[in-house]
C-alpha cells in the first residue's frame, strides 16, 4: 500500500481501474464497428463431402456467383464485400478476381482463405455486403499462405493493344509477368475460373517473369494449372509446356503435355510421364505435379484430382538464373515448345501439397456450385461483421493507452495534492 498523509491507494485499485478502461475500450471499438452500416449477409455452406481428408488449413476457397439479384446491393466494385466465419467472430481474408454489377443482378469471382476447412462437418461462412461508404475490405496477399511462391489468375485484359501486358502475381512475392508478343496470343480469353490467356503456340507466345529467389525452389514443389488445348504438339515440338523454369539440360523444373496427350513433369535432369491418358483437345484439365523431396524423392502427377503417376525420382532441384515462363520453355527466345491453347489459374508452391489439398482444389474449382450452397439474404440489423483481430487490438490498445495515461495522470495529481495538503 501507498501511505502518505492519511491517503491510502492500493496497487490493485489502480490495476482494476486500468482493466476497466481496457474493457471499456473494447466496447467502444465494437460500438464503432456496429455503426459501420452493412445491410445484408448470406450464409455459404461448404459441403464437407467435397473436402478430401479430415482437415485442410489455410485453404483458398473459390467463391463464384453469377446472376445474383441480391448482390447488386453491394458497391459497384464489390469493395464492401466481407467474409467471416459462421458465428461472425473472425474475419476471413479474401481477394476479388472479378465483380460485375448491373441493373438486375451481379456476378463475382473471389478467393477466400478458410483457416480450417473440415472434411467431416460442413463449414459455414458469411458473406456481408451493402455498405455504400466503406473502403475496400480485400486483403489479397493474405489469402495465399507462405508456401505459395506465385499465383496467376491470368484474368487481366489487354491494355489498349500494346505489345506487352502485365499479369500479376497475387502473393506477396510480386513475381509479376509480362506477355510476349501480343499478336501471337489472346489475353482476353474465357478461362475455366474467369478470364485467361489463349496462347497461339508460336513465337513469343508466353508470359515471362524475371528470375527471383522465391521461384528458385530447391526442395519440394507443387505446380498447378488449368489448360484447354487447341492442338497437341507435333512430333518436332514433342512437348508443350505449361510452366517452365529450367536450364536446357539439368537444372530447374517444368510441367507440360506431350504429343501423345501425356503429362510430363521435369525435376532437375529427370523427366516423368503419365501413361495411357490420351488427353484431348478442346477439353479442360486440371494438371498438378508434386515433387516431395522428403519422401524418397517422389513425383506425383494429378489429372482432374486423380493421381495418375506416383514414382521415385533421382532428380533434384537446384537454382537457375533462367526466368520462369508460362506457356513456353525458359531457355530459348523464342522457344519451340510453346503451348497452343488456353491456360488459367497457375500456382507454384515450395511445398508438396497433399493429395487432399489437390483433390479439394479440383472439386472446388471444377464445380463451385457443387462445392457449396448459398443461403437466402438476411438483413444485418444491429449485428455487423466482426472487425479483424488486429483492428480490434490496435484500436483498443490506443484507447487503452490514452485512457490509462489520463487515469494515471489523475491519480498522480490527486496523490500529489494529498501529499502537499497534509499537515507537516
Amino acid at each position: 500500500m501507498f501511505v502518505r498523509g492519511g491517503y491510502i491507494m492500493k496497487r490493485r485499485s489502480l490495476i482494476s481501474v486500468l482493466l476497466a478502461l481496457f474493457m471499456f475500450s473494447l466496447l467502444l471499438t465494437g460500438a464503432a464497428q456496429a455503426g459501420a452500416g452493412w445491410d445484408y449477409y448470406k450464409e455459404i455452406t461448404i459441403d464437407h463431402t467435397q473436402v478430401s481428408g479430415d482437415q485442410l488449413t489455410s485453404f483458398p476457397v473459390l467463391i463464384s456467383i453469377h446472376g445474383d439479384t441480391d448482390l447488386i446491393a453491394a458497391q459497384d466494385d464489390g469493395d464492401d464485400i466481407i467474409f467471416t466465419n459462421g458465428n461472425n467472430t473472425q474475419k476471413y481474408n479474401h481477394q476479388i478476381e472479378r465483380y460485375i454489377g448491373s441493373s438486375g443482378s451481379a456476378s463475382m469471382v473471389a478467393m477466400v482463405m478458410i483457416p480450417t476447412l473440415s472434411g467431416t462437418t460442413d463449414t459455414v461462412i458469411r458473406m456481408w455486403y451493402g455498405n455504400g461508404t466503406c473502403t475496400s475490405q480485400q486483403n489479397p496477399e493474405a489469402v495465399w499462405d507462405s508456401n505459395f511462391m506465385a499465383v496467376f489468375h491470368l484474368n487481366e485484359t489487354s491494355e489498349g493493344g500494346g505489345s506487352y501486358d502485365d499479369h500479376y502475381d497475387s502473393t506477396a512475392n510480386n513475381n509479376d509477368g509480362e506477355l510476349g508478343s501480343a499478336p501471337q496470343m489472346n489475353p482476353d480469353a474465357i478461362g475455366k475460373i474467369d478470364g485467361s490467356v489463349d496462347f497461339e503456340g508460336t513465337g513469343e507466345s508466353y508470359i515471362e517473369t524475371t528470375d527471383s529467389n522465391s521461384l528458385d525452389i530447391t526442395g519440394s514443389i507443387t505446380m498447378e494449372a488449368w489448360t484447354k488445348m487447341d492442338e497437341l504438339p507435333n512430333t518436332a515440338k514433342g512437348v508443350s509446356l505449361l510452366i517452365c523454369k529450367r536450364e536446357r539440360i539439368d537444372k530447374g523444373y517444368c510441367m507440360g503435355i506431350t504429343k501423345d496427350g501425356e503429362v510430363q513433369a521435369g525435376i532437375g535432369d529427370q523427366f516423368h510421364f503419365t501413361s495411357g491418358m490420351n488427353l484431348q483437345i478442346n477439353t479442360w484439365y486440371h494438371i498438378v505435379s508434386v515433387y516431395e523431396e522428403t519422401n524418397s524423392g517422389t513425383v506425383t502427377i494429378y489429372i482432374n484430382g486423380n493421381p495418375e503417376l506416383v514414382e521415385y525420382t533421382s532428380g533434384t532441384l537446384s537454382a537457375t538464373a533462367e526466368e520462369m515462363r508460362i506457356g513456353s520453355c525458359s531457355y530459348d527466345a523464342p522457344c519451340s515448345k510453346q503451348l497452343d491453347g488456353i491456360i488459367d489459374e497457375v500456382r507454384i508452391s515450395n511445398t508438396a501439397r497433399s493429395s487432399g489439398w489437390v483433390i479439394t482444389s479440383f472439386n472446388n474449382q471444377n464445380n463451385p456450385s457443387g462445392f457449396y450452397t448459398i443461403g437466402a439474404q438476411n438483413g444485418a440489423g444491429p449485428e455487423q461483421p466482426v472487425p479483424e483481430l488486429e483492428t480490434i487490438t490496435l484500436v483498443s490498445l490506443g484507447i487503452f493507452i490514452v485512457s490509462g495515461g489520463l487515469g494515471l495522470f489523475y491519480w498522480r495529481k490527486r496523490r500529489l495534492y494529498r501529499l502537499t495538503s497534509s499537515p507537516a
